[in-house]
């Protein structure tokens, strides 16, 4: 039995429970109907749990960003710091840039900004932002001074998981999407290049159409729900992985699109100015 609802002492859960022998039996049974075999995720239709990661799908999707402090503001905040200025005369749209999770691709959440300062800006560096440096300083530092883990306390000013892989690809895009990590039904969104993602949101480093189309079509959506994880019971939804659920997939890439490289090593772009913050 793949999903079955268990009730006991209290408990209100979904399980999934397995009977053996000793192998004299021939006949198998799932979910109350003869099968030919049953694959190690209960399921008795293609077993992709033995499908391997795809060279073309490496590098391409990435879990967002992970802050672990309170670097995100509020739209009003946030353009305080964009007008104030700075003593380098560097823009503050550098490293103050609008902010998403899975929540405003699946709801109408109202829009916010996050202070980001890039994995390789150094302190003092930061500090020439002045305004969005002494934020940090104040509301951030005090948290993360005698953190447990090193990296947030030597590298207090920044967020704790800034994935800069995911940004070097990004930079050279005018967009890119993003799917929901845990989520009832598979929602492919786009959002501004200049978007930081939230860890619960999955970003796909690609601006074409066709990429886009493919996300969103029954072929994914039926390999993403067979390979993601299976929250409680199914009406739930499950959560999707880059590893699993993309790197995996057969994607049908076109004849007339080729595959981008890696832009890690590239050196960046001047900066870009952020868009209104209602445009996403």
């Amino acid at each position: 039995m793949s999903d079955h609802n268990w009730v006991l002492g209290g408990a209100n859960v979904h399980v999934s429970m397995v009977g053996f022998d000793a192998g004299e039996d021939s006949s198998r049974t799932l979910n109350g109907k003869r099968v030919e075999r049953i694959n190690p995720q209960l399921t008795a239709t293609a077993a992709t749990a033995t499908a391997g990661i795809l060279r073309a799908n490496k590098a391409v999707s990435f879990i967002g960003t992970t802050k672990k402090a309170p670097l995100d503001v509020v739209k009003q905040v946030a353009f305080v710091f964009l007008v104030a200025p700075n003593p380098t005369g560097r823009p503050t749209s550098d490293v103050v840039l609008p902010w998403m999770n899975g929540l405003h691709v699946t709801r109408r959440e109202t829009p916010r900004w996050i202070i980001d300062f890039p994995i390789a800006m150094r302190e003092v560096e930061a500090a020439g932002y002045a305004e969005s440096f002494g934020y940090v300083e104040r509301e951030v530092k005090p948290h993360r001074v005698n953190h447990r883990e090193a990296v947030q306390a030597k590298y207090w000013w920044r967020q704790a998981r800034p994935c800069p892989e995911l940004r070097g690809l990004t930079r050279e895009l005018v967009r890119y999407c993003v799917t929901p990590r845990v989520a009832k039904h598979r929602i492919i969104a786009w959002v501004d290049s200049v978007v930081v993602p939230d860890c619960q949101l999955v970003a796909f480093g690609r601006d074409d159409d066709y990429f886009f189309g493919v996300l969103h079509s029954r072929f994914h959506e039926v390999w993403a729900l067979a390979q993601g994880t299976q929250l409680r019971e199914k009406e739930s939804g499950f959560r999707y992985t880059p590893t699993t659920c993309f790197e995996t997939f057969p994607f049908p890439f076109s004849d007339k699109l080729q595959t981008p490289e890696p832009a890690f090593l590239k050196p960046p772009p001047k900066s870009k100015q952020p868009p209104e913050p209602d445009r996403f």
